[in-house]
């Protein structure tokens, strides 16, 4: 793009084709990129000339990966810019339960990268009800409360486990539940500081009655 955003902007307002067009299969659309750059007034500016076009598919535009703008914009913590994605009136929050190609959806992407204001900000327009559980789960079986403890994220953890306790249960493709998974972690057991996250974890998830530790034993809960 080299920078020329006003040309850019000026070539979508008068040809709406452009605005579903891929740059490239890498880069995707022109909202992509200006995404990825972090450019909150090109965004607004190519938000508005896809709506004033009336070409709402554009924001379902997907790059290589199967990325919406809305995943690249949550896995940078970008907050604003996911809201001017998903629309002052939160018309297109719809948005949120896109799958890539991973099976993961841009609540997933803030949760690996996590993005503490991002992540609570798209909580807040997942869809409740029996299904809304497949919106956390990747194509591998990973959940987000998975990734969290993988990830050694157990602020994030203990969030999700408030906020999503059907997890606490659900096994991967391997067989680990996050409680399993947990045990897993070292680093979790290693020092007083660490050892309140895993205790709080293991109360929450406490409708397990054990956790297998090491090849020998279990630790009854």
């Amino acid at each position: 793009m080299k920078g020329n955003w006003d040309v850019v902007i000026g070539m979508l307002e008068e040809n709406k084709a452009l605005c579903r067009m891929n740059i490239n299969e890498s880069r995707g659309t022109v909202l992509h990129v200006a995404v990825n750059e972090g450019k909150e007034e090109v965004v607004k500016s190519v938000v508005k000339a896809i709506t004033e076009h009336d070409m709402s598919k554009a924001f379902e535009s997907r790059n290589e990966r199967g990325d919406t703008p809305l995943h690249l914009a949550a896995t940078r913590g970008f907050q604003n810019i996911c809201e001017l994605i998903i629309g002052e009136k939160k018309e297109r929050k719809h948005l949120v339960k896109i799958h890539n190609k991973e099976g993961e959806t841009p609540l997933f992407h803030a949760a690996l990268s996590w993005q503490k204001a991002t992540f609570v900000y798209l909580c807040s327009l997942m869809p409740q009800g029996d299904n809304y559980c497949k919106h956390l789960v990747r194509n591998n079986g990973d959940n987000i409360l998975h990734c969290a403890i993988r990830r050694e994220f157990f602020d994030l953890a203990l969030i999700i486990m408030h906020k999503y306790p059907e997890l606490n249960d659900v096994q991967n493709r391997e067989g680990f539940s996050p409680l399993k998974l947990l045990a897993t972690r070292p680093s979790a057991f290693k020092s007083g500081s660490n050892l309140r996250w895993w205790k709080t974890i293991l109360y929450h998830c406490k409708s397990q009655k054990f956790l297998h530790y090491s090849t020998h034993g279990y630790l009854p809960l």
